[in-house]
């Protein structure tokens, strides 16, 4: 029941507070809670700003360890360029045919110099990336870009192969890869050797290497060393190859006189074919040249 004041000047009753309340509202007018603006301002603030330096310590962070990482990729980029080379290179011999492969890396040492730079002005210790980058940059382009404009030093065609095989009177095997160095016309090494072709053969199929094999170790063209009289008749750079333990049969093929393994008895001009085979590898090094004999 509404409670009435006493009357007013017109002698009316009017509706009024009664026990301190306000009518519609269920709490007493001094138990309702007093709000300090000021303090819960302070408050949010203070929470915002430690987000955000939260924020700027993850990001920070997060950039560092970018960094660092881009630091570390950027050196391994050398050991990966030369993997991707070998990877693309039909044997070892003809790597340097395939050294645009190490160009392949070439963005991520320009991305350690530009990342550098830019983190660098905005504070960040990154010299390293910027020094880092400019030394592979420079190495992968030393060595990726001449291969691109000078050409090839080799050629691939393992049809050679059964060329010398027949000038030679071996049965070669069908499969196989060649690293080939056709100097076109004679190449002079010492005044007296004029080397025009040197190859470097691995055979592929097990099957026709064991016919291969069976068939130099039965045939007596085939030595197991050079002959001292006969080492004179190699050509200079490759007199020594009998001696490094990678071959274990050799022959030396006299194209002109069509004699192997002997020296001839009168002076003149002379084409040889020499190799040099591994019996349980199934590679062999051939080289075709000319040679001026004084007797």
């Amino acid at each position: 029941m509404a409670q009435y004041r006493p009357l007013s000047r017109a002698g009316e009753r009017r509706p009024g507070r009664a026990c301190g309340r306000i009518e519609g509202r269920g709490t007493p007018r001094k138990m309702r809670p007093v709000r300090r603006k000021g303090g819960f301002n302070l408050f949010r603030r203070e929470k915002k700003e430690l987000n955000a330096l939260q924020i700027k310590l993850k990001r920070e962070f997060r950039i560092n360890s970018m960094l660092r990482w881009l630091f570390m990729l950027t050196l391994l980029s050398i050991f990966i360029g030369f993997a991707l080379v070998v990877s693309i290179s039909p044997m070892t011999q003809a790597q340097g045919d395939y050294m645009w492969g190490e160009l392949f890396v070439l963005p991520i040492p320009l991305a350690s110099i530009v990342l550098g730079i830019v983190y660098r002005k905005k504070g960040y210790r990154c010299t390293k990336n910027i020094v880092a980058g400019a030394i592979v940059a420079l190495y992968v382009c030393g060595m990726g870009l001449p291969s691109l404009f000078v050409g090839p030093s080799g050629t691939y065609d393992y049809g050679y192969v059964a060329q010398v095989g027949q000038a030679v009177g071996v049965e070669m095997p069908e499969q196989g890869r060649i690293t080939t160095r056709d100097f076109g016309t004679r190449l002079s090494s010492n005044g007296k050797v004029n080397v025009l072709r040197d190859s470097h053969v691995i055979f592929e199929e097990q099957a026709q290497v064991d016919r291969l094999s069976g068939a130099v170790l039965e045939d007596e063209r085939w030595t197991t060393d050079i002959r001292t009289e006969l080492v004179g008749l190699l050509p200079y750079s490759y007199a020594g190859t009998f001696e490094t333990g990678h071959y274990d049969r050799f022959m030396l093929y006299n194209a002109t006189l069509d004699a192997y393994n002997t020296l001839p008895q009168e002076s003149g001009e002379y084409k040889f074919y020499y190799l040099a085979y591994n019996t349980s590898l199934g590679t062999m090094d051939v080289t075709e040249y000319y040679l001026t004999v004084l007797v």
